[in-house]
């Protein structure tokens, strides 16, 4: 028997019933209770009626009838529909991003030869923790930052600017000294003096929180309670812990002071790590790490390329053009690390700027996904290439 045009085949009466829950659920509470449970049992029915493989004709039309007079107000329009959709999938997109895997581009030499400038590379989020979505908070962590690994992080831009403000303040303290003949009491005294010059955001860290001077006999620290506001823990940071003894270092990337850029180094000391560099010479904790195979090479053979191996027995290339000068010891704080870059004369690291809290991690380098030269070539044997610590 042929189909008349009002017939309502079981595929259409099933999208109809589907709508009429929806539409419904959404019209909770804003339509007249006796309308709500009228269209409530033609749901019912109908369903009903597939179940059993009625008749759907006249259940269908009167369920449609009602949808279209009480409950048409509450669809949504294509366009809602796709902008809703597209929303979504930014959402999810920007949610893995921020907690799963995210692009990375290599924008300098610093750390050559490991990852050379034009590498594409992706970094994994989740290498040490899940974050709280969008913040620098981990939900949960189950993996420590450990010597060796590449990490991408924020630029620890208040880290840096308040061991500059400890910096000048011990140049003000030198010069009171060299005047005076003694050490000052107090940031009162030290500011009182003639030829000194204190705003009072010169004795404020980055925080906005007031800086501490103690003295002990002919010793002195000048204390930032750190990020946590909080004196006397792991992560204050003090005249003997600084970077920038004299102020701000000409070696660091001013536009990374305002900005929240992202940096790509390796890890060579954790919490509680001994630091420094002498005649190109890494030692942690005393111990030096080992450099075999060196050789010359790059333009005009200007750098040294050498084997190095961590104290972990990390084994990386590294270079540098005995160039840069050395390195005095630096004492790891707590809930930090400390970073270089593989080539060591020409990489904006720790060495200029101190050291990086661990909630500036983002992620640990995962593999390189595509690679090109500066002029525009592909590094074909780069394509998919994991990236070892």
């Amino acid at each position: 028997m042929a189909q008349t045009p009002t017939a309502w085949r079981r595929a259409d009466s099933k999208i109809l019933l589907k709508e009429a829950r929806y539409l419904l659920k959404r019209a909770k509470k804003k339509i007249p209770a006796e309308i709500h449970e009228r269209i409530k049992k033609e749901i019912g029915d109908l369903a009903d009626a597939l179940s059993k493989k009625a008749s759907l004709d006249e259940l269908s039309a009167c369920l449609q009838k009602d949808i279209d007079k009480h409950l048409d107000l509450y669809r949504k329009s294509k366009a809602r529909e796709y902008f809703e959709s597209i929303l979504f999938a930014v959402l999810i997109a920007l949610s893995l991003r921020a907690t799963v895997i995210e692009l990375f581009q290599i924008p300098t030499g610093s750390m050559e030869p490991t990852l050379l400038i034009g590498d594409r590379l992706f970094v994994q989020k989740f290498a040490y923790g899940l974050r709280i979505p969008f913040t620098d908070h981990y939900l949960l962590k189950w993996n420590e930052i450990e010597r060796g690994d590449i990490v991408v992080f924020t630029f620890p831009a208040a880290e840096v600017k308040t061991q500059a403000t400890i910096g000048a303040m011990m140049d003000r303290i030198a010069f009171f000294e060299r005047s005076n003949g003694h050490l000052p009491e107090s940031f009162e005294e030290l500011s009182a003096a003639r030829g000194i010059r204190m705003e009072e955001s010169d004795r404020e860290d980055a925080w906005e929180q007031p800086l501490q001077f103690r003295r002990n006999g002919e010793e002195f620290l000048v204390i930032s309670a750190g990020m946590d506001g909080e004196f006397d823990t792991g992560d204050d940071l003090t005249n003997e812990n600084t970077a920038l003894p004299h102020g701000m270092n000409p070696c660091v990337d001013q536009p990374s002071l305002e900005t929240r850029k992202n940096y790509i180094k390796r890890v060579v000391g954790v919490a509680g790590d001994r630091v420094r560099l002498e005649n190109n010479i890494l030692y942690i904790n005393d111990q030096p790490a080992e450099q075999m195979n060196e050789r010359q090479g790059g333009s005009q053979n200007a750098f040294v390329f050498a084997e190095e191996t961590l104290p972990n027995g990390v084994l990386h290339t590294i270079a540098h053009q005995n160039r840069r000068p050395d390195f005095n010891e630096i004492v790891i704080r707590e809930g930090s690390i400390f970073v270089m870059g593989d080539n060591r004369d020409n990489s904006s690291d720790g060495r200029c700027w101190g050291q990086v809290p661990i909630n500036n991690v983002k992620g640990s380098a995962m593999f390189l996904l595509f690679s090109l030269d500066p002029q525009g070539g592909q590094r074909r044997d780069r394509i998919f290439t994991r990236i070892d610590p």
